[in-house]
Parts: structure tokens; sequence; C-alpha cells
């Protein structure tokens, strides 16, 4: 951290302003709150400009609230805290003041002390590091004046470590063309009696701004300013990164290495959320070496600031006229002021996941050739698709559809939605798109998820979501259901009696204490106990044993191939489950 803190007085809407910064600090707050006016003090400051090419005009940028005494100047006043490197002799924080008057452009005052007010030490460093120090300002409009200027400073930084292989290159050239113009030379001489020859100017920084930057994907080759504004400004901070580092390698033998400041104004601007979170990734590796100042309105910049060691975030709010920062929101301001931005923020790393999991699973889809245009159903694990292939077959019904699932335990809702959500994104995929989830609390998310994020992709409609034993037949599953007991439905659920008397048996069960409580806290009354509260509502013991227990992750399988053999041999399908098939049959047959 080279800033530790600013005061600016009298500049626009910075009557009397103090802020803190760290390595990383986010200025937030809503629009016209002020944020801008900050990074704009400093570049005054450090540039002697307030925007790209703008110098201070004093009646502008004079505070209209600003309170001047009588017989006292109008003033502008720019006052730093800087911390010197912890190696310098004179390693204490340091204040650097300026102050600007209507007359001069150039600053009057311009001193620099120590803030406990001791003298500096002799032959002491910190005068030069401080004045070495480079402010990088970046405007939240970038067009290509501003690139025509990184262009040029590009060649004020190269200049020193290129300048002779520029020169032997720019002197080939000027061979081969003065060979090319040979007779306008002649002629000039003949007829004019003056020596003509073409050169390069001494300053080559034209030659520079006239450069392109292009960049190439999928083999075309495009001029930077002819690709859109995200790509451009995607181009700013590794610029300046690049200008940073070449700074500190030019820096004279002997002499402190110049540090660099970025004051960044909004680097969100033209970039979708996914590479507003890149960017913010990569300031926060940025600030490793270079201290960075945004003022910004993006999440994706607000929680890599906030939830950084050396980051910190500044709210600023607008009040009377006046711009003030805190380090939590203005407890004045919070009604009207505050935005949305720290609402948003927390949920941005869930929705990053969740756009991760959906890209992976778009990219396992085209890997495994799973990506076709036909009608797919998706289920939640193999033991479910042996349940289902088991009635299927009994039923002779053959659904329309290609079953998706993973062999093993790694599937789930989660997988189900990823997949489901994945196809949907796709407009070529015309077969229809299915989720059979159990009717449980990931379910349930996993359905909410898939709704949510195919309305905000636009293809809302595209994926049907059925439960496990919402619609049933007259058995087990509906008597237990009228009972009231709150229990998840999954396909071993749907299975017949005899199959859970006899996994009982075996030890395939577990008690699903945790779950009932959860579901059912509300109507157990007085002291009754949870078993209690079974008996009294489900009569019969065969459904007591399906409400108080589930079959072990590990067991599943061997309880659904238990399940299929008897369908198979009695021929015979429960009715909730048979309910089930012809729902998938009917949603699969149906036209569109």
């Amino acid at each position: 951290m080279f800033i530790s803190s600013v005061r600016v007085t009298n500049f626009r809407s910075l009557v009397d302003l103090h802020v803190d910064f760290t390595v990383y600090t986010a200025l937030v707050g809503l629009n016209d709150a002020g944020k801008s006016n900050v990074l704009r003090a400093l570049n005054l400051f450090f540039n002697q400009e307030t925007d790209i090419d703008e110098p201070l005009v004093f009646e502008r940028d004079f505070s209209q609230k600003a309170r001047v005494g009588k017989k006292k100047a109008r003033e502008i006043v720019i006052e730093l805290e800087l911390q010197p490197p912890a190696h310098y002799r004179d390693a204490e924080a340091i204040i650097w003041r300026k102050v600007y008057r209507g007359g001069p452009q150039d600053p009057f005052p311009d001193e620099i002390r120590r803030k406990d007010g001791q003298p500096f030490s002799p032959n002491s460093r910190v005068n030069y590091w401080a004045r070495s120090l480079a402010f990088e300002y970046v405007p939240a409009v970038r067009g290509r004046p501003f690139f025509n200027i990184l262009k040029r400073r590009l060649h004020a930084a190269l200049a020193a470590t290129v300048a002779g292989k520029l020169k032997e290159a720019s002197g080939m050239f000027l061979e081969g063309l003065r060979a090319e113009v040979a007779k306008i030379e002649q002629d000039s001489l003949r007829l004019l009696d003056l020596r003509t020859e073409f050169s390069l100017p001494e300053d080559l920084g034209d030659l520079f701004e006239a450069l392109e930057f292009s960049s190439s994907d999928v083999g075309v080759l495009t001029a930077l300013h002819n690709r859109g504004d995200g790509v451009q400004g995607r181009h700013v901070p590794l610029i300046l990164k690049f200008l940073a580092e070449q700074r500190k390698k030019n820096s004279a033998k002997g002499k402190p290495a110049p540090e660099t400041i970025w004051g960044f104004e909004e680097p969100e601007n033209n970039l979708e959320l996914a590479k507003q979170v890149e960017v913010a990734r990569e300031f926060g590796e940025y600030s490793r070496d270079v201290q960075i100042i945004v003022s910004t309105h993006s999440p994706a910049f607000y929680k890599v600031a906030k939830d950084s060691e050396s980051g910190s975030i500044q709210f600023a709010a607008r009040i009377d006229g006046r711009t003030q920062f805190r380090d939590e929101p203005l407890p004045e301001a919070v009604d009207g002021t505050l935005g949305l931005m720290p609402f948003v923020e927390p949920y941005l790393d869930r929705a990053e996941v969740e756009r991760q999991q959906v890209l992976q699973a778009l990219t396992q889809l085209r890997d495994e050739g799973l990506l076709y245009k036909g009608n797919a159903l998706f289920i939640e694990g193999s033991s479910d698709q042996v349940i289902l292939l088991g009635a299927l077959q009994v039923m002779d019904i053959q659904l329309d559809a290609k079953i998706e699932v993973v062999e093993g335990m790694g599937g789930g809702a989660n997988w189900v939605a990823d997949r489901c959500i994945a196809r949907a994104a796709l407009a070529d995929v015309s077969g229809k798109t299915v989720a059979l989830l159990d009717d449980d609390d990931a379910g349930r998310a996993a359905a909410e998820r898939i709704r949510m994020v195919c309305e905000a992709l636009g293809r809302a409609g595209k994926v049907r979501c059925i439960f496990v034993g919402r619609d049933n037949g007259d058995d087990h599953v509906r008597s237990i259901k009228q009972s009231g007991m709150g229990i998840s439905w999954s396909l071993d659920e749907m299975c017949d009696l005899y199959e859970w008397r006899e996994a009982e048996g075996k030890g395939w069960l577990q008690p699903r204490t945790e779950e009932l409580l959860r579901l059912n806290f509300q109507k157990l009354g007085g002291e009754m106990t949870l078993a209690q509260l079974i008996e009294n509502r489900v009569a019969s013991q065969d459904h007591r044993r399906i409400v108080a227990n589930s079959v072990r992750p590990e067991r599943k399988m061997a309880f659904a191939l238990a399940a299929a053999d008897t369908m198979a041999v009695l021929g015979y399908v429960p009715p909730s489950l048979e309910r089930l098939i012809k729902q998938l049959r009917e949603v699969f047959s149906q036209a569109g």
C-alpha cells in the first residue's frame, strides 16, 4: 500500500472529505455520489489533469458548497498520507500536500513532510520515492483517444529498452523507402537546388500512436478498435500492468523503483457479469504489485475487495451536495442511497458455481457424445433406473426417450439440474427434456434452480420436472400422504410393501429420525415422542416401516434389483409406480 488516505477540500462535491485506502479499495455507491471525484482529485494531484487531457478549470472545479472565510483565498487542497517502504530509514507515514488557487495551474504550495513532525534523516530517499509514484487514471468512457494515449505511453515506456533496435529497424525501413523515392530526391536537387530526404521523426510516439492493436480468434485478425467495447476494455489492465513493470525495469540504478497506483472508474463497463468476475479476480492478483482504487457498481469487484485480506470497501453517499465516505453504509443514507450491491453480492458465488456446473455439464454432454436432439429423461441414480426399467418391462411400455443417469452414486438432484439446464440452453435441441426428481428438499431445490435459470436464459418451459409420488395410486403411498406424516419420497418408497419387509429383515434400512423431526416438528404435541406420533397417525405396521425408515445408500442398488425381480416374477407393478410410468409415457407421447 502506498496511499493510506486522502483528504480533499473544495474539489467539486468533495467539500471536506477523508477516505482511507488499502491495497485494493472499492468505492461504491449510487450514481452521482461522488466516487469518481476522488479518482479525479488523485489524477489532478499526480498528473495535473482532472480527466484525460483536461487540466484543472478552477471556476468549474472549485466546490459550489465551499465555505470560504473573510479575507481567505479560495483554494482546493489535496493531502495524501503515504506509507513508504518498511525498509526505508524514514519508514514512518508522510504527508504530501498540494494547494490549488484560482490563478496558475501549478499547485502552491507543494510540500512533503513526516506525519510525526520530525525532520527527514540525511540523504532520505522518501521524497524521491513519493515523487516517483505513478498514478494511472482510467476514465469510465474508454474510447479510441484513450487507447491512442496508451499507445503513445507504450512508446515512452519502451524507449529506454528498445531504442537501439527501433533505430536499427527504422534505418533499414528508410533505406528501402529512399530507394523507391530516389527520383523525388534527385528532381528536388536538380530543380530546387535543395537536398530532400525522407526521415522518421526523432519522437517515435506519433508512430506508436498510429500503430494498431489487433487480436485474433478462430483465425481472424481484427483491429482492437473494431472489437466490442468489452474486448477493448479487457486490454486496458493488461497494458497498464505492462507499463508498471516496464517503469520499474527502466528505473535508474541506485534509485527507488517507481511504484504504480491505479484509479479505475467502473472497470465493469461493457463486461458481462461472468467476465466481471474474471477481471475482478485479476485485479486481486494485480494488487500484489499495484495499489488499486476502483469506483464500481459491480457486485464482482465489490466482493473481491470485501473478501480480500488486503482489500476494503468505502461506501459513498452525497448528502446536501457533499460526498461522504465510510467503511460501512452511512446511517443517514441507508434508506435511499445504499443501492442493491451489498444485497446481491452474497449470491454471486452461488451463481458463479452454478454457471460453472452448467458449463461443465455441457462440456461433458459433448465429450460423452450424449448431446442429441431427441427426448431425454434425466434421473437421479442408477438404482432408480433399475426400478424404472423393471416397471416398464412388466407394463410392456417403451418410453420415447433416452434415460440418462450417472452410474454408481455420483448423480443426484444437482446433476439432473445441471444436465437439464445445459440441454435447455441449446437452441438446436428440439426433443423434450424431463427431470424425474425425488420429492425431497434436494429435488425441490433442483427444480427451482432449473426454473430460475431457464427463465433467465429465455428458455422457460424447456424442462419438465416430475416429482416422485406427487401423482399417486390407491396404495400405501396415498395412505401415508393422507396420514399427514411428512417424509421424502423416492422410487424406493414406490416399491411394494413386500420389498420393505424383506429389506428390514436383511438390515438394509436406517431410521430417518432427523428428517422426520424436521418435517413433522409442529405435529408433536406436549411430550409426545416421534414413535407415538407415527403410531397415532399411521395405522398399518407395513406403512409405519416406510415412514420410520429409508434404504441405506449402500444398499439402494440391491433393493432396486430385488424390487425389479419381484415385479418380473409377479407381473405386478405397485399402483403409484404404475401411475408414474403412465405419466412419463404421456409426457413423451404428447406432441410439441
